[in-house]
């Protein structure tokens, strides 16, 4: 915010120096009657005001020069702040998606769980020869599982 303010300032200032600068040429033009006469008595304070002018607008562009580098460097942190936010956004996915197959992971865990001990039931059941509750709980399984 500061640095905005500053620019607007030195815009000003800028265009302070060059409005003062072109009010004196115009007075110096436009207020003699003979332009020869005006050029060659009034020498000395038009050099004049022409080398201000001249270091006025040498030091306008020096500043501007110096000034682009900082705002390079401000664009880049803004730049590097987006970065950032887009991967703590990512990151943030990425541990949703994680939580989500680690219950899936366990889901999968129990079911196999089951599956194991449910064929275990069955196998214990045709080793003892009840081959009606065999197919009883694979019928009731197949139900089941179609809900």
């Amino acid at each position: 915010m500061l640095a905005k303010i500053d620019m607007v300032l030195f815009a000003v200032f800028c265009f302070a120096v060059a409005l003062g600068i072109y009010i004196t040429f115009t007075y110096y033009v436009l207020f003699s009657e003979d332009i020869v006469l005006t050029l060659t008595e009034q020498a000395a304070p038009l050099l004049l005001l022409i080398f201000v002018g001249l270091a006025a607008y040498s030091s306008i562009f020096l500043s501007l020069k110096n000034l682009q580098p900082e705002y390079l460097v401000k664009e880049e942190n803004q730049k590097m702040q987006v970065e950032k936010e887009y991967l703590q956004l990512a990151a943030g996915n990425m541990s949703e998606r994680i939580k989500l197959m680690e219950e899936v992971s366990a889901q999968n865990s129990r079911a196999a769980h089951d599956r194991h001990h449910f064929n275990n039931i069955l196998l214990e059941l045709l080793e003892t020869g009840e081959n009606q509750k065999v197919a009883a709980l694979l019928k009731k399984k197949s139900v089941d599982t179609k809900d």
